[in-house]
């Protein structure tokens, strides 16, 4: 049952046929005995969760008013910092768990929310130390992904669970949008003094929604925009006549991927301008940033003066000579702009958990910047891209692509999780990582002109120095070996539907009751998907997906065909993973369902078979839907 639910392609990176024998064999057989005895030396029971091990990860800063401090928060760390103008540290303090949520109020109080935890902390700046004032409360949220503090004394929370704006008091009250999603995965939030503004990556749009005397939303009033694929930042600033609007992100085009490779997925920038009774956005400006060396921009900052604008796509906080300071997790580091040059803080972390390896932070870069593909130019459909461009985070961007393959279309999948679930991807053509890695390098680079079996170092990219890169250049397989080691700790982050729990509700119980007698059959409880041997029980699933790794991979390596067409390959479509399936919107490998419950409304089970997709109307009832809907969730 579920087959397909979340299932997509990557990078198409798999060879239909055998092609000539590969020149660098040896080098990858090399790859492929570590890639082994890696797996085999693997306890993915207690494989540790990414958020766990990949750095302290400032995520965001911001100014304190009418002072020179800053204050910072470190989402691997669950910590908020507070910092002198030369970004050194002077106090920490806990925060709910993995957060990525900051606001500062007027009076320079501070808020932090986190992924993991429904509360909000608060903090008194006073004497160089941060102050805990206690925590707000949020009831009925898993997490909170972004906030923004608003003039009437309220809070503006997004959740990406179930993808709602929400406005509460200090208190905790819920004040507006318990009951409504706001677009599919909101992941910021803006203020100004009479507008609320979303953005929600998985549905591609920003949302402008003016507030009424307390604050809250006038949600009939919204104003949408929205393009072909997503946007990674916003910011906004009222003018005379309205509002204006700065984004980063994606070319406002479908994929194109006739070529081979990927085609209009250059970074953009964007200036909007919201006016008129009733209100309506214009584009005025699309600049190509990906042309500029701007690539998969995620913070962008918007003034105006007087006729100018001017967008910056790299401050989050200014200091008062004027330098901009940027939160960057990449490189664990505060990165303040010198004008000509930057300058890279690291955060002070000394001691805190083991060293990562150099390996792993050159994996990382190669997966979200320009690293695997550093020649790739952008004319036409030729573009500059990082993977991130299409896995936002590593998760997905909501699109449903065109891969070239008559009427085929398929949605992203994430690349977390990878390495406990291989043959990898929708058609099943790379049989491990080392395979997967190799061709990615192929693909990404493929119109760039230049040999992806690449050597590169501080001398093409000296801000490689940062991640601890001596003089040496990587060569091609230590890059290689580099990517792999990082997907291999790039691992699903806790679900924060089962965290603080130990047991089953009884409806999420028969929901796995359900799901056992009619879906374990495709999407089998293993640790690793092509080994049988690695099963789990029912016995054991109740304790192993209340754990934070929440390890079982509910999927197996075969293909079977459940009426999603078309299919991907001729034997139909992989069995995929439905690990935290509430970040991966739309469902079903050509993205026909929009939800959860659209998935579960089709199914036809009926004497042991089942499909997905069928003429004949749905036989679950809605009993046994929502209780396989509680299931899911805990996954």
């Amino acid at each position: 049952m579920l087959l397909g639910l979340a299932h997509a392609v990557s990078c198409g990176t798999g060879r239909d046929r055998a092609g000539p024998p590969d020149p660098h064999a040896d080098a990858l057989a090399r790859l492929r005995a570590f890639e082994t005895a890696r797996r085999d030396q693997t306890d993915f029971r207690t494989l540790p969760t990414s958020d766990e091990i990949l750095g302290p990860d400032p995520v965001a800063i911001r100014r304190l008013p009418g002072s020179p401090l800053l204050v910072g928060v470190l989402r691997g760390r669950s910590a908020v910092v507070l910092l002198d103008a030369e970004l050194q540290e002077l106090d920490r303090a806990r925060t709910p768990a993995s957060p990525t949520g900051l606001a500062v109020s007027p009076a320079g109080e501070v808020f932090v929310s986190g992924e993991l935890e429904a509360a909000v902390a608060r903090y008194a700046p006073s004497g160089g130390r941060l102050l805990p004032m206690g925590t707000i409360p949020v009831d009925g949220v898993h997490s909170i992904r972004a906030m923004a503090y608003g003039p009437e004394g309220i809070l503006h929370l997004v959740e990406d669970h179930d993808h709602r704006l929400l406005t509460i008091s200090l208190t905790g009250e819920i004040l507006d949008g318990a009951d409504s999603p706001i677009g599919l995965g909101p992941r910021i939030v803006v203020r100004t003094a009479g507008y609320v503004v979303v953005n929600c990556v998985l549905s591609h749009e920003v949302v402008v929604l003016p507030v009424d005397a307390r604050g809250v939303p006038r949600r009939e009033a919204a104003v949408r925009i929205a393009q072909n694929g997503p946007f990674w930042a916003i910011d906004a600033v009222e003018v005379a006549d309205g509002l204006l609007l700065a984004m980063g992100g994606v070319e406002d085009h479908p994929l194109d991927r006739r070529q081979g490779s990927f085609g209009y997925i250059d970074s953009f920038a964007y200036v909007y301008r919201v006016s008129g009774t009733p209100p309506t956005a214009q584009r005025v400006v699309a600049l190509n940033a990906s042309a500029l060396g701007v690539v998969t921009p995620k913070v962008v900052s918007l003034s105006a003066d007087g006729g100018r604008v001017h967008v910056r796509l790299v401050m989050e906080a200014r200091l008062d000579d004027g330098r901009a300071v940027l939160a960057d997790p990449l490189l664990d580091a505060w990165v303040v702009d010198e004008g000509r040059h930057e300058r890279v803080v690291p955060v002070a972390d000394a001691g805190a958990v083991p060293a990562r390896s150099l390996e792993s932070r050159v994996g990382e870069a190669l997966l979200f910047t320009t690293l695997i593909a550093p020649w790739n130019r952008t004319k036409g459909s030729v573009s500059r891209f990082t993977c991130e461009t299409c896995h936002f985070e590593g998760y997905v961007d909501g699109r449903v692509h065109d891969p070239g393959r008559g009427d085929v279309r398929v949605t992203t999948r994430p690349l977390l999780g990878l390495f406990n679930n291989r043959p990898h991807f929708s058609r099943a053509l790379d049989p491990d990582l080392t395979a997967m890695v190799h061709n990615e390098f192929r693909v990404a680079g493929l119109r760039s002109r230049h040999d992806p079996w690449f050597a590169i170092g501080t001398a093409q990219a000296p801000w490689l120095a940062y991640l601890g890169v001596g003089p040496e250049p990587l060569s091609p397989e230590m890059l290689r070996r580099a990517l792999m080691v990082f997907l291999m700790e790039f691992t699903h982050r806790p679900n924060p539907a089962v965290l603080g729990r130990s047991v089953w509700s009884a409806e999420e119980r028969r929901g796995a009751e359900i799901f056992r007698d009619g879906c374990e059959h495709c999407h089998e409880a293993r640790l690793v998907t092509n080994r049988p041997d690695s099963r789990v029980p029912f016995g054991e699933w109740e304790r192993l997906t209340m754990t934070r790794q929440g390890p079982i991979v509910w999927a197996r390596d075969t293909y079977e065909k459940t009426g999603v067409v078309p299919y991907v390959h001729e034997a139909g479509t992989r069995v995929p993973s439905l690990r935290r399936l509430y970040k991966k919107r739309p469902y079903f490998t050509n993205g026909s369902a929009a939800d959860l419950d659209d998935v579960l409304r089709r199914a036809y089970v009926s004497h042991g078979s089942f499909l997905h997709e069928t003429a004949t109307p749905g036989s679950l009832d809605g009993a046994s839907r929502a209780a396989l809907r509680a299931f899911l969730d805990l996954l």
